[in-house]
C-alpha cells in the first residue's frame, strides 16, 4: 500500500502551491519520523524515492513568494540523505542524490559548498558507475545555480584535482569529476586552461584529450558568444603553443590525434567569418594569407619533415577543414604542391593522411583548386601514395557532387583490377562514403551534396558488377568488399532496387574457386542484406539456403564455417511460410555442424539450429 499512498500524495501536491504547502505540513513530520524509526535499507529506500516524488512535484508547483515547510526541515533532510550515501545498497545511494538534487533546487539560497566539496570528493573514489553519474548530475546542478560560493570552491576543487593527475590513482574519475564541474561557463573558464596547460608533462595524454573535448562540445551545446569568445581568444591561443612547441609531445602519440583534430574543428566550425581569419592567422602567420614564408610551416610542409614535428599539419587540416569558405580566398596553389608533396613522399602514414585530407578540403571549398590538383598526379597508377591522395580529393568532389568527379571516381572503379592497388581501392569505397567528423561534413561548412551518396551507388553499381565478372578470381575480393561499403552506407530503400544486381554477384562468388577471403566478405554481406532486407531476400532463398549448408561444412577455414552458419541463423527470421519446407533439410544439413572440432563452430551451430528448431514448431 505504500506507493498507491504515495502517488496520492504527489497528485494532491501538485494541485496548486497551496495544496502542496499543506501536504508538505501534514506528511513532512511524519515521514522525517518514519525515516528515523525504520532499520532496513529497503524500506530508507522506499522512503527517500517517495522524498524524490513531492520534491519533484514540488519544483513545478511552488511559489517563491511564501515560505515553504521544507526550508524549516532542510537540515533533518539532508542528514537523512547524507546518511543515506554511507549505504552499500546501489538503489540507495542513487536515490539519495536524487533527493539531495531536489532538495537544492528547492532551497538554493542555503549554504550547500560544504555539502558540494563531499560530492566532489565522493565521485573521485566511487566505482558504481550508476552512482557516479548521479554524482556527476548533483555536482552539474551545483556549478549551475549561479552561486558564487559554489563556484569558488567547483574553481578550487577542479584545479586540486587537476594539480594532482600525474599521480591519480583514478584519471578517469578525477577528468569525469572535472567535466561535471565545468558545466558552469565561469567555472569552465578557470579551468579548462589549466587541464590544457598540464597536457605536455602527462605520459598518457589520451583521457585528457578526450575530457577536453567533452567540456568545449558541451559548452558549445548551444554555442553562445561569450563562450565561444573566451574559446577562440583564450583557448586557442594555448592550445596552438602546445602543439607547435619544440618537442611536440602532445603530437607524439598516433592515437591522440583523432581527438586533438576534433577539438580544433569544434571550435574553429562555430567561428564567423572574422573569426576564421584571426585562427588562420594563428595557426600560419602571414604565409598563407600574403604568400610569405615561415620558419615552422616551411620545415613541417617539407617531405623529409620527421615525426611528431610533421604532425602539426593536423592542427592545419582541423582548421582548414573548419573555417568559413569565403576565408579561402587566397590562391591555394602553393600551398596544395606543399601538401600534395607531403601526402606522396612523407615517411609518416598519419602526416600524409593529414596532408591528403587538407587538400582535399580545399578542393571542395574552392573549386577552382582542382585544376593545379589534377596537374601534381603523375604516376597514381603505381604509386600507392598517390593513389591515397587521390581518394580523398575524389571523396571531396564525390561530396558535392562536382561534375569533375567522374574521371576520378573511374579511376577508383579501374584500380580495382590492379593489383597494387586493389586493396586500398577497396578501402577507398568507404573512405568516400563515410561522414568524417572534422572534414568533409556540413558541420564544416564544406559543400555537401544531397544524396551525394546514392548518386555514388548508382554511379559505380553496374560498373562494379561489369569488373567483378571480367576480373580473374583473385582480384573479386576487392569488388565484393567496395559492394560491401555500397550496402552498409547506402539507405536500404536504394539498396532493395537494386539487390537482383547485387544477390547473383554474391552467389556467384560463393560457387566459384575457393578463395577464403572471398567467401567471408560475400557472407558477410549476404548476412546485412538478410537482417535488413528480408522482404527482397526470400526471392532467393532456395539457392541460398543450399551454398550456406555447403560452406558450414568447409574444412579449410574456421572462419568460412561460422559466417555461414550465422546467415543460416540470421535466414531464419525470414517469414516462415517461405522455410517451413526447407526445415527438415536444414536440420539434417546442421546436424554435422554440432560436431565440429572447433568449439567456436559448434555454438554457432547450435545457435543456428536453435532457431531453426523453433521454425519445426510452427508447421
Amino acid at each position: 500500500m505504500v506507493w498507491p499512498g504515495a502517488k496520492i500524495l504527489q497528485a494532491a501536491a501538485a494541485a496548486s502551491p497551496l495544496a502542496n504547502r499543506l501536504v508538505f505540513q501534514s506528511v513532512l513530520p511524519l515521514l522525517l519520523e518514519q525515516c528515523l524509526s525504520n532499520r532496513t535499507a529497503n524500506q530508507r529506500r522506499t522512503l527517500v524515492e517517495i522524498f524524490v516524488g513531492l520534491f519533484k512535484v514540488t519544483i513545478d508547483n511552488m511559489d517563491a513568494t511564501q515560505e515553504h515547510p521544507v526550508r524549516s526541515r532542510q537540515e533533518e533532510l539532508r542528514a537523512i540523505f547524507l546518511a543515506a550515501l554511507n549505504e552499500t545498497p546501489v538503489e540507495l545511494r542513487q536515490s539519495a542524490l536524487m533527493a539531495l538534487n531536489g532538495l537544492f533546487q528547492l532551497t538554493t539560497d542555503s549554504d550547500w559548498v560544504s555539502i558540494a566539496q563531499r560530492m566532489a570528493t565522493l565521485s573521485l573514489a566511487e566505482e558504481e558507475p550508476e552512482v557516479r553519474r548521479s554524482l556527476h548530475i548533483l555536482l552539474s546542478r551545483f556549478a549551475l545555480s549561479g552561486s558564487d560560493q559554489l563556484r569558488a570552491c567547483f574553481v578550487e576543487k577542479g584545479q586540486t584535482i587537476i594539480a594532482g593527475l600525474g599521480s591519480s590513482a583514478s584519471v578517469t574519475y578525477s577528468l569525469e569529476t572535472v567535466a561535471a564541474l565545468c558545466c558552469s561557463p565561469q567555472v569552465m573558464k578557470m579551468l579548462l586552461v589549466q587541464l590544457i596547460n598540464i597536457l605536455p608533462s602527462l605520459s598518457d595524454r589520451a583521457l585528457v584529450w578526450k575530457s577536453v573535448n567533452s567540456i568545449v562540445a558541451s559548452a558549445l551545446n548551444p554555442p553562445d558568444a561569450s563562450t565561444l569568445g573566451y574559446l577562440l581568444e583564450s583557448i586557442l591561443p594555448q592550445l596552438w603553443s602546445i602543439c607547435s612547441s619544440e618537442p611536440f609531445t602532445v603530437l607524439e602519440k598516433e592515437s591522440d590525434l583523432p581527438m586533438v583534430s576534433l577539438l580544433w574543428s569544434e571550435i574553429v566550425r562555430n567561428a564567423g567569418v572574422d573569426e576564421c581569419q584571426k585562427v588562420l592567422r594563428l595557426v600560419t602567420g602571414e604565409c598563407l594569407l600574403s604568400g610569405g614564408d615561415s620558419p615552422l610551416w616551411s620545415a613541417v610542409l617539407d617531405p623529409r619533415c620527421p615525426p611528431p614535428k610533421s604532425r602539426v599539419l593536423v592542427v592545419l587540416t582541423a582548421v582548414l577543414g573548419a573555417i568559413e569558405p569565403s576565408v579561402l580566398s587566397f590562391d591555394p596553389a602553393r600551398l596544395l604542391r606543399s601538401l600534395l608533396s607531403v601526402a606522396f613522399a612523407s615517411d609518416d602514414p598519419v602526416t600524409r593522411e593529414s596532408a591528403a585530407k587538407c587538400a582535399a578540403s580545399i578542393v571542395n571549398k574552392q573549386a577552382s583548386a582542382l585544376k593545379t590538383v589534377g596537374e601534381l598526379f603523375d604516376s597514381v597508377d603505381s604509386n600507392v601514395n598517390q593513389f591515397a591522395a587521390w581518394l580523398w580529393i575524389t571523396k571531396a568532389l564525390v561530396v558535392g557532387s562536382s561534375p569533375e568527379c567522374d574521371r576520378w571516381i573511374s579511376k577508383v572503379l579501374s584500380s580495382l583490377s590492379n593489383p597494387l592497388l586493389a586493396s586500398r581501392a577497396a578501402e577507398g569505397f568507404n573512405l568516400i562514403l563515410e561522414t568524417q567528423p572534422d572534414a568533409l561534413n556540413k558541420q564544416c561548412r564544406c559543400h555537401v551534396s544531397l544524396l551525394y551518396q546514392q548518386r555514388f551507388f548508382l554511379t559505380t553499381l553496374q560498373q562494379l558488377k561489369a569488373g567483378f565478372e571480367q576480373s580473374p578470381t583473385e582480384l573479386k575480393t576487392y569488388y565484393l568488399r567496395a559492394v560491401s561499403s555500397l550496402l552498409y552506407h547506402v539507405p536500404k530503400s536504394v539498396v532493395k532496387r537494386q539487390l537482383p544486381t547485387f544477390v547473383p554477384m554474391l552467389l556467384h562468388s560463393l560457387t566459384g574457386s575457393e578463395n577464403d577471403a572471398l567467401w567471408i566478405s560475400s557472407l558477410r554481406s549476404l548476412h546485412d542484406l538478410v537482417v535488413e532486407t528480408p522482404d527482397v531476400v526470400v526471392n532467393y532463398v532456395d539457392s541460398l539456403l543450399q551454398t550456406w549448408l555447403q560452406l558450414a561444412l568447409y574444412e579449410r577455414s574456421m572462419k568460412v564455417r561460422i559466417a555461414a552458419l550465422q546467415c543460416l541463423a540470421a535466414a531464419a527470421t525470414l517469414p516462415p511460410i517461405t522455410l517451413l519446407q526447407h526445415v527438415p533439410r536444414v536440420l539434417r544439413g546442421l546436424e554435422p555442424c554440432l560436431d565440429d572440432k572447433k568449439r567456436l563452430v559448434r555454438h554457432e551451430a547450435v545457435a543456428a539450429r536453435s532457431e531453426w528448431c523453433l521454425l519445426s514448431t510452427k508447421k
